[in-house]
């Protein structure tokens, strides 16, 4: 009888301990995998959706309009992400990607800054397990 309350207690103890973790560790992988690129683009679950090729894209950005594109060198097929507002700091933002280069992407919550350095900027939400990759143009401030 007392091993079977030790084993109760063992598993009661797992069970706490498994219902504990942290949310973030459910896209651990994912926003490794998104960090460890230098690729500007669009990327969810861990694998890219859009990548930037300077051979047939072109990028525009206007943080004033909280805007980040890729579009091809005609301007006529194009992906964009437009932000409710600019992330700073610890501070989140809501957003979309809209565009007719197959990638549609309403309601993207909860966007924070994972990583900045001189170069880009990693955005991220775990709440569709997406992320962005976008030059630090006019984000410096970030």
């Amino acid at each position: 009888m007392k091993t079977f309350k030790y084993i109760l207690l063992l598993i009661s103890v797992s069970l706490l301990y498994a219902c504990s973790k942290d949310e973030n560790d459910l896209y651990k992988e994912e926003r490794s995998s998104l960090l460890s690129s230098t690729q500007i683009g669009i990327y969810q679950n861990g694998k890219a959706l859009l990548l930037f090729d300077k051979q047939a894209h072109q990028y525009y950005c206007n943080p004033s309009q909280k805007l980040f594109r890729i579009q091809d060198a005609q301007g006529k097929q194009y992906t964009a992400l437009q932000l409710n507002a600019l992330p700073s700091g610890q501070e989140r933002t809501d957003g979309k990607v809209e565009g007719n280069m197959g990638i549609k992407l309403d309601g993207i919550t909860q966007l924070y800054i994972l990583q900045s350095d001189e170069q880009f900027v990693w955005l991220w939400s775990d709440d569709i397990c997406i992320g962005f990759i976008l030059p630090n143009i006019g984000l410096s401030g970030l």
